[in-house]
């Protein structure tokens, strides 16, 4: 097969003239993200190389302690990830610019990339504990364009949890021009932060600061989306809490652990007392973190149920009686 392979790129070469086929395959290389099965071999990736392949164990919630800074606790389950791709010249539109529904694609893999990684634990788990793999379904997205992206460029798509409530987690992803904010350091990926330059490396919070006080930040935003996703473990919903606290992101408050652990039938009650907990912390250190959490995820909450409200338009399907003929609506056109 492999040797045969010469002899028809020769035969594709004479019946189509030299320049013809490597115009051809020129086109193939710029355009690869519109090549049949290219957005499957990309998901795929995300899955595979970011949770399959990546046995390590996964991140943890972090306590005060432990943080650079004990009076601000690092907030695993908020970070982002960065996932960097580039516009083909295919995905433009008439005006030259990248194309609204190829936002969405690559939307797909960012998102992947970003539930496969930091959720892993959690997935990893909450299979071994019976019932079958939770999996994450996607419910909706709502995206904000912002300012146009030119064919070729490189951008960055930064994802990160927005919120979650008794159904439903929230992710909001921006796109941005890349080098526009410069991580201070990589919690899952630490052979990245031997790279950090002689001068140090600024911090996520002071680049966004420094950035904002400026006026950078809505310059380097190009578009902004939120997706709302549903986990599954077969026909059953799983509850976001008890994922995250079985993936170690969110810990169980003393006082609820017993209560917790007692629940008949949920994820988290499949595992002895202590499991998926953050350790190594005072009762006291872990209310202070989950205040915190709780704070963010209602800060989050208020953005996404504007999401949330989406779901009412629905109702706008049906034909009011004003639009009501003989036999049915009426329609103005068909195409």
């Amino acid at each position: 097969m492999i040797s045969s392979m010469p002899s028809f790129i020769s035969y594709l070469a004479q019946l189509v003239g030299k320049p013809v086929l490597i115009a051809v395959l020129i086109n193939a290389v710029l355009n690869y993200k519109s090549l049949p099965f290219a957005w499957s071999i990309r998901i795929a990736w995300g899955y595979y190389g970011h949770y399959w392949m990546d046995r390590r164990p996964g991140p943890r919630a972090t306590l005060p302690e432990s943080s650079p800074d004990p009076e601000t606790p690092i907030l695993t389950l908020f970070q982002p990830t960065i996932y960097t791709t580039t516009t083909p010249p295919g995905d433009a539109d008439f005006y030259l610019h990248k194309s609204n529904s190829t936002y969405l694609t690559d939307l797909d893999v960012a998102r992947g990339y970003h539930v496969f990684s930091i959720f892993r634990e959690g997935f990893r788990r909450g299979g071994h504990a019976g019932g079958g793999q939770p999996g994450p379904a996607l419910a909706g997205t709502a995206c904000i364009y912002r300012r146009p992206i030119a064919p070729l460029a490189r951008v960055e798509i930064w994802t990160r949890l927005l919120a979650w409530d008794a159904k439903w987690i929230y992710l909001v992803s921006h796109f941005v021009q890349p080098g526009s904010v410069r991580p201070g350091r990589f919690a899952d990926q630490p052979w990245r932060n031997k790279k950090v330059p002689a001068g140090g490396m600024k911090g996520e919070r002071g680049v966004l600061r420094a950035a904002q006080a400026e006026g950078e930040v809505n310059a380097a935003i190009c578009a902004t989306c939120i997706s709302k996703y549903v986990l599954k473990q077969g026909r059953k919903t799983v509850s976001p809490y008890e994922f995250l606290q079985v993936a170690g992101l969110l810990p169980v408050a003393p006082a609820a652990a017993a209560e917790t652990e007692a629940q008949a039938g949920g994820l988290r009650s499949r595992f002895p007392a202590g499991e998926g907990d953050v350790g190594g912390g005072s009762d006291g250190q872990v209310r202070e973190i989950l205040r915190r959490i709780e704070e963010r995820r209602l800060k989050g909450l208020a953005l996404a149920d504007h999401m949330a409200a989406l779901d009412a338009g629905h109702q706008w399907f049906n034909a009011s009686e004003e639009e009501e003929g003989d036999n049915g609506p009426v329609v103005f056109a068909k195409y």
